[in-house]
């Protein structure tokens, strides 16, 4: 195994990247059915479940938001930035908006729903939204960014404004539902008390400021919902 980047660590063990990437974001992971169950040691090195994924709350939660972003935003195309199995993208359409999705889960793509699969592309945001400048009125991407090691956030944040015509909605994980505020590295040991963040993908995990002066860098105009 190489060197460098591609690498990353867990419980001391040496994982390429990919290879990471492809054990979190497994069918297992975006099963509606068990909700995403998954175990992991906590600090205490006792097994536990996580649980995190369900489509009806999706579906229900999606179109409320659409509604409401519209009575606010004109749009009409949108791209959905890790939209997993597709639902926002389904719900999009059967309300009339031309939506499209990327993520980097073969897996997930494969348990999307059939109507929405013809409408989603297999890709890593963190190498690059493949997709002409201005492409999409509205870009929305939702528990994404939590998802995103730190060295690698502003190139997808600056990829998701590029692709944006006018709106960009991002919906971000914060920090208070944990203990601390981390940025896990990509080439450093993961400890048992962030083995639960590691099966959820998340690793990096910050407050609503920190996220605001992130995105403000960019100088970007912000609109709240309420």
């Amino acid at each position: 195994m190489g060197t460098g980047d591609s690498e990353s660590t867990i419980g001391g063990i040496m994982l390429d990247l990919l290879s990471l990437k492809s054990r979190i974001y497994d069918k297992q992971y975006f099963d509606s059915k068990t909700y995403g169950c998954k175990t992991y040691l906590d600090a205490d090195g006792k097994t536990q479940i996580s649980s995190h994924y369900s489509n009806r709350t999706q579906w229900d939660s999606w179109t409320d938001i659409l509604n409401e972003l519209s009575r606010i935003m004109d749009f009409h195309s949108i791209l959905d930035v890790g939209c997993a199995c597709g639902y926002l993208i389904q719900c999009a359409r059967q309300l009339g908006y031309d939506a499209y999705g990327v993520d980097f889960s073969e897996d997930a793509i494969q348990l999307a729903w059939e109507p929405a699969k013809d409408f989603i592309r297999c890709m890593d945001i963190t190498e690059s939204i493949d997709f002409p400048d201005k492409s999409f009125d509205l870009i929305i991407s939702s528990s994404v960014m939590e998802h995103i090691y730190n060295e690698d956030i502003d190139f997808v944040l600056d990829e998701i404004f590029r692709v944006s015509k006018k709106w960009v909605f991002l919906n971000i994980d914060g920090f208070d539902e944990y203990q601390e505020r981390f940025c896990l590295q990509k080439n450093a040991d993961v400890p048992l008390y962030h083995q639960k963040d590691i099966v959820l993908g998340h690793v990096s995990i910050q407050d609503y400021n920190w996220w605001l002066q992130r995105i403000g860098e960019r100088g970007i105009y912000r609109k709240d919902l309420v």
